[in-house]
């Protein structure tokens, strides 16, 4: 399903994430990791209940939190 993005998501990775270069069997291993995890997460069944929060200066995080449970409970009661 996600072949297609697999080779640009691991790059990604391995441009984002500091790893040691004198391990690079251990770099390699985290990335395949991290790119598993990452293609469970894309799902559609998984993604749709992902939430984003946007922590701007002025939002209160206890708020924030709050609402997007209150926003998960009201979608799984529909």
């Amino acid at each position: 399903m996600f072949k297609t993005y697999a080779k640009e998501i691991k790059k990604d990775l391995e441009t984002t994430i500091y790893f040691d270069e004198s391990k690079p069997n251990e770099s390699e291993q985290i990335i395949d990791r991290l790119l598993l995890k990452i293609k469970y997460c894309l799902q559609p069944t998984v993604r749709d209940n992902i939430r984003v929060f946007n922590l701007t200066p002025n939002n209160d995080l206890t708020e924030t939190v709050f609402r997007s449970i209150c926003q998960c409970k009201n979608k799984f009661i529909k």
